[in-house]
């Protein structure tokens, strides 16, 4: 089962190719209900991150925040979902709104701001 954003996003208007970030402003509004489907590279950094195993969620959790969304002819291609994972940490997932195919997973510290956001890679930046 695909998730609601493949229709949400197909009638958006088009939007730059490129990179956007939630901190520069005029993110593309985007949501994953779907079922989510891992690669194999996805399986392997969740058994292998810095902070220890990732137990893969069946679904984007309604409380994620969208961090970056990356736009492909002129539509939401791929987004980075935020959520809260354990006491500590948070989960990243990389989506392909498409199909609901996880890429990657990392977890990051809960309290990580990422100051060093480098500008320069976004369309919005």
């Amino acid at each position: 089962m695909q998730g609601t954003t493949r229709a949400q996003n197909e009638r958006k208007m088009s939007m730059k190719d490129g990179l956007y970030h939630k901190d520069l402003g005029n993110l593309p509004a985007v949501s994953y209900s779907g079922k989510l489907t891992y690669t194999d590279h996805a399986k392997r950094a969740s058994m292998s991150d810095r902070y220890g195993f990732i137990n893969l969620p069946d679904r984007v959790s309604p409380a994620a925040k969208v961090i970056e969304v990356e736009v492909k002819g002129g539509r939401a291609h791929k987004a980075v979902f935020r959520t809260a994972y354990d006491l500590k940490h948070d989960l990243c997932l990389v989506v392909l709104l498409a199909s609901g195919t996880v890429k990657t997973v990392w977890l990051n510290k809960f309290n990580d701001s990422h100051k060093t956001l480098d500008k320069s890679r976004y369309v919005n930046g």
